[in-house]
């Protein structure tokens, strides 16, 4: 299902970026469909061109930036999207903790002590990675999200 969406949403992954770079039109569509899929050959067949001429995009610096440079936006896309989809189940098992029938009360409080322990573990490397990063002048801080 969600493969589905995002092959509906393609038109969503054919919009320039900041780089705005000279990619033709049958690039660009090339671009969305490796977004969408990652199959060269359905990149190939749906912006018109053959296999080999993806392939040598992809070999391309121009194309390759590109294409990462719109992975990079749909990952943050996405992470944006997790992030307001962790309240809502956050509150969603909150309000069962509360429910009448105590078998749906000790399984959301399973679900969440089960699932919060690993997302407190990541915290907490992250936090101390993001330490060590500043005391030897390494990335930007900005740039990690925790």
């Amino acid at each position: 299902m969600a493969t589905e969406q995002l092959h509906k949403n393609r038109q969503n992954f054919i919009v320039p970026t900041t780089s705005a770079p000279k990619l033709s039109p049958k690039q660009v569509t090339a671009l969305a469909e490796l977004l969408v899929s990652g199959n060269v050959s359905l990149a190939a067949q749906t912006s018109g061109v053959s296999v080999r001429t993806v392939q040598l995009w992809l070999a391309s610096k121009l194309f390759a930036a590109e294409l990462g440079s719109r992975q990079h936006l749909l990952l943050d896309t996405v992470q944006s999207r997790c992030a307001t989809l962790v309240h809502r189940s956050l509150d969603t098992l909150a309000a069962s903790l509360s429910d009448p029938d105590s078998r749906i009360r000790v399984k959301s409080a399973d679900t969440l002590l089960g699932r919060m322990v690993p997302v407190l573990q990541h915290v907490s490397v992250n936090r101390r990675l993001q330490a060590v990063e500043r005391k030897l002048g390494l990335g930007d801080p900005e740039d990690v999200e925790l």
